[in-house]
């Protein structure tokens, strides 16, 4: 599967409108810092993880969280304020490797959620990204969609 491969893959999970929260590394510094973007326009620019994201409840159908959690220290903060951000679904991608073990993302989600689904994605590069979906919505079908697609059913 490749890069756009894997963006085809997010789209196919987006459901309502999409904000992504992205790494951004001060190259001065080495510090990073987050963004918050919609349709590639910048809505907010500099965020800290532990900070509440700037969103009213369930503003978003959908928050990307990409290739961050693996790099914040606390990841909580964020992923009580992606879901609260959230109405629909939660993503999250992650490169694999560089020390970045897929367990702690499996126990991050775990924490938060009951059902979720997770496939890993190689891109062209050779490189491995995981990818988490995460549902928000309690009806009866989406719950057994994702115990379905979680193994649980």
């Amino acid at each position: 599967m490749t890069g756009n491969a894997l963006e085809e893959r997010l789209e196919r999970e987006v459901k309502g409108s999409l904000v992504r929260i992205t790494r951004k590394i001060d190259v001065a510094t080495g510090g990073y810092w987050l963004t918050a973007e919609s349709n590639q326009e910048i809505l907010h620019h500099r965020l800290h993880p532990d900070d509440p994201l700037p969103f009213s409840d369930g503003e978003w159908g959908t928050v990307l969280l990409e290739e961050v959690l693996g790099d914040v220290p606390d990841p909580h903060p964020l992923m009580r304020e992606a879901s609260r951000a959230a109405r629909f679904r939660l993503l999250i991608t992650q490169r694999l490797g560089e020390g970045r073990p897929p367990r702690r993302l499996q126990e991050i989600v775990a924490r938060y959620f009951l059902l979720s689904a997770t496939e890993t994605v190689r891109l062209a590069d050779g490189t491995e990204r995981l990818l988490v979906v995460m549902p928000l919505e309690e009806s009866a079908e989406v719950q057994l969609e994702f115990a379905r697609r979680s193994g649980r059913a």
